[in-house]
């Protein structure tokens, strides 16, 4: 994990993820940057990441996770993960909250 001009890259052999707190005031964290090596798709690695990402987010205290989304199969992808609709019409934002 790498710590980059305030933004967190979570980096493992088939992926990356990056997190960045735009508020800086520790209450919500934007998930963004998700990235799979295309020959790890379909196998649950981006699940994966994204857990990955929401544990250390909530690890760290903040209270909620963001994503912004406009493709339609992320948008189900993120759904399926637990996150939930808050605004938007041509972009999705999507959040989760702590459920420690």
């Amino acid at each position: 994990m790498d710590i980059i001009n305030e933004e967190i890259l979570i980096q493992i052999p088939y992926g990356t993820v990056s997190l960045v707190d735009e508020t800086k005031q520790g209450e919500e964290c934007i998930i963004f940057n998700l990235f799979v090596d295309e020959d790890y798709r379909n196998q649950g690695k981006g699940k994966h990441l994204v857990k990955l990402a929401l544990n250390y987010i909530f690890k760290h205290g903040y209270k909620k996770a963001f994503v912004v989304v406009k493709n339609s199969e992320l948008i189900l992808f993120y759904k399926k993960l637990g996150f939930i609709q808050t605004c938007g019409k041509e972009m999705y934002y999507y959040f989760i909250g702590n459920k420690q």
